[in-house]
């Protein structure tokens, strides 16, 4: 289904990540790092696919036993370099996290094309893996290259086949159908206080119409849309997102189901939710504009539970009443909760 194929694309662009794995131990040489059998894994070392906005590789640290090592650690240890052919300057943002029993998450942004890359990897001037990784032509997230199809492009991520909300979401329409030319109508009259945009793919080029008065948070998705238009074919097709902080199609079994894209949704509502607006431009302008993304708040990973306060914490907008009465009846017990208003 072709929605169903945007919606994993969206969805691959903020949540799809590739864990490095382990191998059974032997139960030998367990204080021993093994730079042989340590793995390096990851969208970021693989060149036979588009570009993505942050690329990303994980760094798996392994003993002689073939356990995740669980020594002492230098992060100053594991450098990572970018090498061009012929020689060049590489125009590249980098950062290295460490999380927890020797895993490293490594980010980095190309600023240029390369015609040629390669990446080192090596951890006490050892190469780490299969290290160094070619690249070949390495192209920027900015790059116009939409040579795949969203299926082929799906697939040279690795990306499951499906999601279950995705699934769950779509189920309703699947047997019911859309009925395109009535949603105009639809929404107008039913409709009249939502905001949003009614969008348009034709020929893999995007067309928008807002409607209502808050049309800020297009940008948002005008971002990400563009930016999956210029890396993969995508197939004709028509979508309404709105963009207020609440659902909108209530789940009334008296009604058909609108098939609204919204960032929120509950057991009460039928919107297909998609990633929040601010994930989306968090994810087109990481290491970039912006820097709290995804991969960076895993840093916090590598804190034990043990060591974590047992609070509940919660920042966000003064967006409707709900959030008012939450953080109005809240804020005052320290104790058990951390909230407040942005």
């Amino acid at each position: 289904m072709v929605v169903s194929r945007l919606l994993l694309s969206i969805f691959f662009y903020n949540y799809c990540f590739i864990l490095a794995v382990s191998s059974e131990p032997n139960r030998s040489n367990l204080s021993r790092l093994s730079p042989g059998l340590s793995t390096v894994e990851g969208p970021g070392v693989d060149g036979k696919r588009q570009p993505l906005p942050m690329e990303y590789f994980y760094v798996q640290l392994m003993n002689e036993g073939g356990e995740k090592f669980k020594g002492a650690i230098d992060e100053s240890l594991l450098t990572i370099d970018f090498i061009s052919s012929p020689e060049s300057r590489v125009f590249v943002n980098k950062k290295i996290h460490y999380l927890r029993e020797g895993l490293f998450a490594v980010r980095y942004r190309l600023h240029r094309e390369v015609a040629s890359l390669s990446i080192s990897v090596k951890y006490n001037n050892q190469h780490i893996g299969d290290s160094p990784y070619t690249i070949g032509k390495a192209l920027v997230d900015k790059c116009f290259c939409p040579e795949r199809t969203v299926k082929q492009w799906l697939k040279d991520f690795k990306c499951p086949s499906s999601y279950r909300q995705v699934d769950d979401s779509l189920a309703l329409y699947k047997s019911k159908g859309i009925k395109l030319s009535q949603l105009p109508v639809r929404l107008a009259n039913e409709f009249s206080n939502t905001h949003g945009i009614h969008y348009s793919i034709v020929n893999n080029k995007l067309y928008g119409k807002t409607f209502g008065t808050i049309t800020d948070f297009r940008a948002m998705s005008d971002m990400i849309l563009t930016s999956m238009l210029n890396k993969a074919q995508l197939p004709d097709m028509e979508f309404i997102v709105q963009v207020s902080d609440w659902p909108q199609d209530k789940n009334d079994p008296k009604k058909e189901p609108f098939p609204f894209f919204s960032c929120c949704g509950s057991e009460y509502y039928r919107d297909i939710v998609w990633p929040q607006y601010d994930l989306m431009r968090h994810t087109v302008q990481a290491m970039d504009r912006v820097e709290l993304d995804m991969m960076w708040l895993q840093q916090g990973l590598s804190l034990p539970w043990s060591e974590r306060i047992p609070k509940a914490f919660f920042r966000g907008r003064d967006s409707n009443k709900v959030r008012l009465d939450f953080v109005s009846k809240y804020r005052k017990k320290t104790d058990l909760f951390n909230v407040t208003l942005d």
